[in-house]
């Protein structure tokens, strides 16, 4: 790898500590509940005493400080305070932009029959397998407009978000067909290059 080549997670870091810093800041704007219930900004004062989390700690996330790299205890604390996923403090503007695209896509698939087809056959307990489960979501990406470059690196790499994406949504109440609905989304979340610095060879 040269050394001006992105070294691997250095660009999805500081991506990530952006979205922190953005979400962070969105969220403290409006989550001050007053007595009343009206909302308020929330300040960073409050927020240290919510959740634990030192004020010059949260000013340091704020600021996108180069320092500031939360640990998941921490996140979790700020998370809590805000009663919000410890996951969507993490998004980045791209994450967000892409579940807004994954959502239109859904809505354009939605009545698609190979896509119901799919997922009626996916309900089948036998046929709900992970690695059964992977070779029906790379069959999907097909109808859901995400072009299967396995042969490329970057392709091989794409696939694997998709699988790795539809492979985490798990709930008890999937059972009753929750989870083959989520697949289209996964399928459109999971089909991008996260972390440019991760497909370069060295």
């Amino acid at each position: 790898m040269t050394t001006d080549a992105i070294a691997p997670g250095s660009e999805i870091l500081k991506k990530t500590q952006r979205g922190l810093s953005a979400n962070l800041l969105r969220a403290m704007q409006v989550s001050g509940i007053t007595d009343s219930g009206e909302p308020k900004k929330l300040t960073q004062q409050h927020l240290s005493k919510d959740s634990g989390v030192a004020r010059s700690t949260i000013s340091k996330y704020l600021t996108q400080h180069t320092e500031a790299n939360p640990d998941l205890e921490t996140l979790c604390r700020l998370a809590s305070a805000l009663n919000i996923s410890p996951a969507l403090l993490l998004m980045s503007e791209e994450d967000w932009l892409q579940l807004a695209r994954a959502l239109l896509e859904v809505g354009h698939v939605r009545n698609n029959e190979s896509i119901s087809s799919m997922i009626e056959v996916l309900s089948n307990e036998q046929n709900n397998r992970p690695l059964t489960r992977a070779a029906t979501v790379l069959r999907m990406a097909k109808y859901v407009g995400v072009e299967n470059r396995s042969d490329s690196a970057l392709g091989r790499k794409v696939q694997q978000g998709i699988l790795a994406t539809a492979a985490m949504p798990a709930h008890p109440d999937f059972e009753q067909g929750i989870y083959t609905h989520l697949l289209p989304l996964c399928i459109v979340m999971g089909a991008r290059i996260i972390d440019p610095g991760a497909t370069h060879e060295s």
